[in-house]
């Protein structure tokens, strides 16, 4: 396509589309015009994605009525499951490309993972990307290379901060926080229990959720769903993702497995930081690299920015890669 694609971004307003869309603009994807999106009640503003100005479009109930979509080549959805699984069937209908972000609505459907498994004949027939989710696109990458050290099986519990649920977590906590100082009831809509200086490890979805990344996780692998286990609990921070892994294998030296491990966006660190540290950035760091007291495996600990390393880096680099080969 010589003029470039029309891209669509909906969801512009949360802080995956947002980054989502910062990164694309800045990006060498041949972009002809790209259209940002939101609910109505996030679009009385315009936003800046690298200081230059885009309008948010409000997105209706029949989103083809508006003629902001005519010629739209691919949409991108960071939006909640129930929004995704509305929209995407409307818009492959129409031959537009999805991204689903999320992996929500076919969740048999393979997922596309940047460097690992792109499904050209998959895309071909079907024009449908469905991206996993940040955890398990994290994990997938950090047990894909260790294959050849006879991979069995998994347990991974995974810390997340409050952007994973999206602007209303952030906004939440902020608000619990505070509450606290000023001695006031604190909201808790996202966060029923409260988190603010806690933990929430019961919160809605979040059994489900981590269900969901089990399954991706076993997919993208190619794997028993019973090899693996996945557990999940809100952290009081505002962003970021931290797991602490079990990687059940055959060949347990550590040094051959930190080479392995370690090139590309993932780094080793003798004295790993939480993910503070690692905001706004594409790279994964682990440490903590041991073996398992009871003879199963090694232990590690990874740690990243979900949105950036873990959704966004993804999205951009197969996008990039079926542009590359000829699939768009």
């Amino acid at each position: 396509m010589s003029l470039g694609y029309v891209v669509a971004v909906i969801g512009a307003t949360g802080f995956v589309g947002k980054e989502l869309a910062t990164a694309i603009h800045k990006s060498d994807i041949p972009i002809r015009i790209l259209k940002l999106f939101g609910s109505a009640k996030r679009v009385s503003e315009d936003i800046y994605l690298d200081h230059d100005r885009f309008p948010v479009h409000p997105l209706s109930s029949d989103p083809l009525a508006n003629a902001e979509f005519d010629n739209v080549d691919i949409v991108f959805l960071a939006t909640p499951k129930e929004v995704s699984v509305k929209l995407a069937p409307i818009f492959l209908d129409e031959g537009i490309t999805v991204f689903d972000i999320g992996g929500w609505v076919y969740e048999g459907a393979p997922k596309f993972i940047h460097g690992m498994s792109l499904h050209e004949e998959f895309f071909t027939d079907e024009r449908y990307v469905s991206i996993p989710l940040s955890p398990a696109y994290l994990l997938s990458q950090m047990i894909w290379r260790l294959r050849e050290f006879g991979v069995q099986g998994a347990r991974a519990h995974i810390s997340v901060g409050a952007s994973y649920k999206g602007r209303e977590g952030v906004e939440e906590l902020s608000g619990q926080v505070a509450a606290v100082y000023n001695y006031r009831d604190a909201p808790r809509q996202v966060f029923t229990q409260g988190l603010a200086f806690d933990l929430a490890p019961s919160t809605r979805g979040i059994k489900e959720e981590a269900d969901l990344i089990r399954v991706q996780v076993a997919h993208i692998l190619d794997m028993e769903e019973s090899s693996f286990d996945i557990s999940m609990l809100y952290t009081p921070i505002f962003s970021g993702l931290g797991i602490q892994v079990q990687i059940i294998l055959r060949n347990t030296n550590l040094e051959e497995i930190q080479e392995a491990l370690t090139g590309g966006f993932i780094g080793w660190s003798a004295n790993p930081h939480g993910p503070k540290s690692l905001m706004g950035g594409s790279g994964v760091q682990f440490g903590h690299l041991r073996h398992d007291g009871l003879g199963q495996g090694i232990h590690l600990w990874l740690t990243a920015d979900g949105i950036r390393a873990g959704v966004v880096d993804n999205c951009v680099g197969v996008l990039s890669s079926l542009i590359e080969q000829g699939a768009l």
